[in-house]
């Protein structure tokens, strides 16, 4: 007969105990042997593959819970044997809720996604604006360049026939 490592009583069908499945020590899933919440001995009885560990085992890893139902039963005041029909799970239902609740964040994600490129696409729109203003001003530039260039080619040739016309004075 296996006895709870916590509260040294013995593990029966009545009084079920949970093992941790790393260093094999078995306790009562109530709380004040295991320190499983209600929620955790329900799962636990709803699915007896679940791995479990102790606390000790807790703070290297972390594991699932197992529940444990020995084959004899020499104290069976304390109760009745659970089973798994105790706790139903709807797999439909819980598939539903998990496909709404990542539909929902999927959602969320497109949209914050989206204001980013609307953002993205503002700012390049202004970086074109900009970029197509200097364009123009750069012709604009170059147009006034090859007018002053050819305003000194011109005062240079007339500063040349001048000098020539003193020249022929002299």
């Amino acid at each position: 007969m296996s006895k709870c490592e916590k509260c040294n009583k013995n593990i029966t069908k009545a009084r079920l105990g949970v093992v941790c499945h790393r260093c094999e020590k078995m306790v009562h899933p109530k709380t004040e042997c295991s320190g499983c919440t209600t929620k955790q001995r329900n799962a636990l009885r709803a699915n007896e593959n679940l791995d479990w560990s102790c606390s000790e085992c807790k703070n290297t890893s972390y594991r699932r819970t197992s529940i444990v139902i020995p084959e004899d039963d020499d104290d069976g005041a304390f109760g009745s044997p659970i089973t798994s029909a105790s706790v139903p799970l709807d797999g439909k239902n819980l598939l539903l809720e998990i496909s709404t609740k990542v539909e929902c964040a999927i959602q969320r994600q497109l949209s914050q996604f989206a204001e980013s490129m609307e953002f993205n696409s503002r700012k390049l729109d202004d970086i074109l604006k900009t970029v197509d203003a200097f364009k123009t001003t750069v012709k604009e530039i170059k147009k006034k360049n090859i007018e002053l260039s050819n305003q000194n080619k011109n005062l240079e040739y007339r500063i040349s026939a001048l000098e020539q016309r003193l020249q022929e004075q002299e």
